[in-house]
């Protein structure tokens, strides 16, 4: 259950939203020694896709926040993550309008930004009263029991109590779960028992198979934003990546996407393509989203019409607007590895690695 912060809300609100920062990716931003770890427990795709996005939107652990999750509905661990709610259903709705309320339990003040008007709905009202609630799936209205918005919210939340720059550091994590929740030691241990159970980045593989593939290779591909974009010889690069870019370390765009899968298992370990070797690359199965092909996080596009590219996605439209992870591009950041968005073009081209396919 979240505390209400009544006295803090009023004195250090606006500090802390200035150091959560926007809900905007901010494009070739390195993450120090952090990095955004998947999700490899046992969770429906439904909620990884919005525990994803949603932390994404804060710059937090994705499992941190399926941990506080899990934290206001202990039964899904003490299940061994076997049943998880209908991500649908209105989660112990109070239709009084007080008290701790939906998936993730938000007092009425932490969600509206002050106390006796209830749970706000409108998002400019809100984010004038600098209250957390967010309006996650974009229908203009900021619901507490709708889970996409109350994830959103979350994460902000989250993010201003020290869970920002997808920290993984667990004395950090610890304050956030302890600011968050009860306020008791059981909930913040909990907590990180949760986070280690989802998190990728506790995980003993690091090997993508099967339905761990595009949280493996987004957490590995984030370890390279900040990266420089060039060619030292070798467009895939002769240095290892240490915990922070490497001023002699540069990838070009096939380079980039060639060292990410060989890490993590798809490729042969000396494998380096170019963007016109890529599409033949071993082990590729090409996907036409044309033709109803669903498209995963984590898949390789190709752009062959001229300007060859390469790159990961990451989420959206593989037909209209989506993100994606990129070396170089034609971004603000095309001098180093980043996350941007971008446009469907008819040169491109979709590619999954056989080991994917469930």
């Amino acid at each position: 259950m979240i505390k209400a912060f009544l006295i803090a809300g009023a004195i250090g609100a606006t500090l802390l939203l200035l150091i959560a920062g926007g809900g905007s990716f901010e494009g070739g931003t390195f993450r120090s020694s952090s990095q955004a770890g998947g999700l490899c427990g046992n969770v429906p795709s439904d909620y990884q896709q919005v525990f994803t996005d949603a932390a994404n939107a804060w710059k937090i652990q994705p499992a941190f926040l399926a941990a506080i999750f899990v934290s206001e509905h202990k039964w899904i661990a003490t299940g061994n993550y076997q049943k998880w709610p209908n991500i649908n259903t209105d989660f112990e709705k109070n239709k009084e309008g007080s008290g701790a309320t939906g998936p993730f339990q938000f007092m009425p003040g932490t969600w509206s930004g002050k106390s006796g008007v209830g749970f706000l709905t409108d998002p400019s009202q809100i984010k004038k009263e600098n209250g957390y609630g967010q309006d996650g799936d974009g229908d203009n209205i900021a619901d507490v029991n709708n889970f996409t918005d109350a994830a959103y919210s979350a994460a902000h939340l989250l993010s201003a109590n020290g869970a920002k720059n997808y920290t993984s550091n667990e004395e950090l994590l610890r304050k956030a779960a302890l600011r968050y929740g009860d306020g008791t030691q059981g909930y913040v241990d909990g907590a990180i028992k949760y986070f280690n159970d989802l998190s990728c980045l506790n995980n003993s593989s690091t090997i993508a198979k099967g339905n761990n593939c595009s949280e493996i290779i987004l957490a590995k591909a984030r370890e390279y934003i900040g990266v420089d974009y060039g060619n030292s010889g070798n467009h895939c690069g002769n240095e290892k990546l240490p915990s922070g870019p490497s001023p002699k370390l540069r990838v070009d765009c096939s380079g980039f996407v060639s060292r990410v899968y060989r890490e993590v298992g798809l490729f042969d370990k000396n494998a380096c393509y170019s963007t016109q070797t890529l599409p033949n690359a071993t082990g590729l199965i090409e996907m036409e989203p044309k033709k109803g092909d669903k498209i995963l996080p984590g898949d390789i596009i190709v752009k062959v019409d001229g300007s060859n590219h390469a790159m990961i996605f990451v989420s959206g439209n593989p037909l209209g607007s989506f993100t994606v992870i990129q070396s170089g591009g034609n971004g603000p950041n095309r001098d180093k590895v980043n996350e941007t968005s971008r446009n469907y073009y008819q040169g491109d081209r979709y590619f999954r690695s056989s080991k994917c396919t469930l």
